[in-house]
């Protein structure tokens, strides 16, 4: 099985795109693969099962990369022939996703990085695997090569001061540390 995921290259594309030191390597698939972790992180209708821990075991948690199909069983709490049907699953939700953002403008893709941020839980939930934030947005920013127009709209986004404020990279940690302490 983890040969199997390994030589799969939808499987290492979406672990390339959240390991990488810059989202601008890929930011389509960066895209896709938050996409789909927000799909998961959300109970299927007729089962009320999340699949987001496993999700985020596979694709995000960088001490699984290594691991071996019987090494993902403890991490993923089920069997090979689980984790096998789930990443058909996965692998098929990511793509829909991908093939979708890599033809819609890289404003599209900017605007929904930042609807991400918005979302508190879904913040929470990715932490520690990934820090969601605008400062990452304006970290991603300074690297691409946008248009003065474009890159002014993003900027006032980032100055913007409304009740509804996505985390802080101290206020992210602070809020799941003071969760795991209740």
């Amino acid at each position: 099985m983890a040969r199997l995921l390994v030589n799969d290259p939808v499987f290492n594309l979406m672990r390339n795109a959240v390991s990488s030191k810059s989202e601008s390597d890929n930011f389509p698939a960066f895209i896709a693969v938050l996409e789909s972790a927000y799909y998961w992180f959300h109970p299927d209708s007729n089962t009320k099962y999340s699949h987001f821990h496993n999700f985020i075991q596979l694709i995000f948690n960088k001490e699984n990369y290594s691991k071996d199909a019987n090494g993902l069983q403890e991490p993923l709490h089920y069997e090979q022939q689980t984790v096998r049907k789930d990443w058909k699953r996965y692998k098929e939700h990511f793509l829909r996703d991908y093939r979708r953002y890599k033809d819609i403008p890289l404003q599209l893709l900017i605007s929904r990085y930042i609807l991400f941020t918005f979302d508190r839980d879904f913040c929470k939930a990715m932490y520690p695997y990934r820090f969601l934030t605008l400062e990452n947005l304006k970290i991603f920013l300074s690297r691409i090569d946008l248009p003065d127009l474009d890159r002014k709209f993003y900027e006032n986004i980032l100055l913007s001061q409304n009740d509804a404020k996505p985390y802080s990279y101290e206020e992210l940690y602070n809020e799941v540390a003071i969760t795991k302490e209740t």
